[in-house]
């Protein structure tokens, strides 16, 4: 990564906030962390899938049938025993569930529209017909808060 271009020196102080300035940084920052977290997020749960699941995306969906469940355990013990800059016990299982859903739903192509926050949120939903459905709710209607539209969703749908 190559260092930051000097800039010339800000001049004063402002008494409102630059918008323009405001907006792109908030752009920009939103779409690295939206990457980035993503795809740290699916690259860590497919190796796990790999090596905790012998590759068993179905057995997956429920971390706790790990086929190295005692290495997984120990693992997730190791990350809470560091200083608090690994992965969190919950982070792990939804990273995991999250590879299991990216494999379960490849083809669907209305899953891809979801934010990293959605799909997490919808690892917890057991069902895929039912994840699927909230899925096409979701993106139809346009859910930013994911948590409220699965209520409501729950509550329409009454699974």
């Amino acid at each position: 990564m190559q260092p930051a271009k000097a800039l010339p020196a800000l001049q004063g102080t402002e008494s409102e906030p630059d918008e323009k300035l405001v907006l792109e940084t908030y752009e920009y920052l939103k779409d690295l962390a939206r990457r980035h977290f993503y795809n740290s997020m699916l690259q860590a749960g497919n190796y796990l899938v790999r090596k905790y699941f012998g590759g068993d995306f179905e057995r997956a969906r429920r971390p706790r049938n790990a086929v190295k469940i005692e290495s997984l355990n120990a693992l997730i013990k190791r990350l809470q025993a560091d200083d608090g800059h690994c992965p969190s016990k919950t982070w792990v299982y939804n990273a995991v569930k999250l590879a299991s859903d990216e494999y379960l739903f490849q083809n669907f192509q209305t899953y891809g529209k979801l934010g990293l926050s959605h799909k997490v949120y919808l690892t917890h939903v057991k069902d895929p017909e039912a994840k699927k459905d909230l899925i096409k709710e979701a993106v139809t209607n346009s859910c930013s808060d994911i948590r409220v539209c699965i209520v409501c969703l729950f509550q329409a749908f009454s699974w």
